[in-house]
């Protein structure tokens, strides 16, 4: 283990100083989000239970247009591909995130049966199904175009199994919930005392 050790010699003003700063830092707390959609929420750049592995995700609780969509995200996420969070066992829903949607029996877990916007990893398409239509690329609120929602199943009654994600489309001007996701991974390592 290679350890580094450093001493800086400050004056009586210079410690003042320093202290000051790190208290304005302290105190000033998280800056408002300056995302058009949710410029009304205080929102830091990641909401994450630091006890909590895995990548985070969440479903944006405000129902908006498809062009919104890919904006609609606070900083530290992005709009979900289907294939980002596809394994939600190895995830971590952000409930504590201000934006979160949870439901009245959502427990710390996401909302079942609420569908959101989300991306298929498919070429721009103006309509089509589940898993291609994305209204061209999240560019259109058109009547006459369609884009895919997903949204965690709430149907329990096959035998042994329960299903995951199921998806929908619907027109881009229509008005869903967005699932959002982290832009890394969060790895809480034991802390190794020396």
């Amino acid at each position: 283990m290679i350890r580094f050790s450093f001493r800086i010699h400050l004056d009586g003003r210079a410690k003042l100083l320093l202290i000051g700063l790190l208290l304005v830092l302290l105190l000033s707390g998280p800056a408002l989000d300056q995302h058009p959609i949710s410029s009304a929420r205080a929102s830091p750049s990641l909401h994450v239970n630091p006890h909590t592995n895995g990548r985070h995700y969440y479903l944006y609780d405000v129902a908006i247009q498809s062009i919104y969509a890919p904006v609609a995200c606070s900083n530290g996420y992005h709009m979900a591909s289907l294939w980002e969070i596809m394994d939600v066992s190895n995830m971590t829903y952000d409930y504590f995130h201000p934006n979160a949607d949870t439901q009245d029996d959502s427990g710390y877990g996401p909302p079942s049966f609420v569908r959101g916007w989300v991306r298929t990893g498919y070429g721009s398409a103006a309509s089509g199904s589940p898993g291609t239509a994305n209204c061209n690329n999240w560019s259109s609120n058109a009547s006459a175009h369609s884009g895919t929602l997903a949204f965690l199943t709430n149907v329990w009654t096959a035998p042994g199994t329960i299903h995951t994600w199921q998806s929908s489309t619907s027109t881009c001007n229509s008005i869903y919930k967005v699932w959002c996701v982290g832009d890394f991974y969060v790895l809480n390592l034991p802390i190794v005392k020396q």
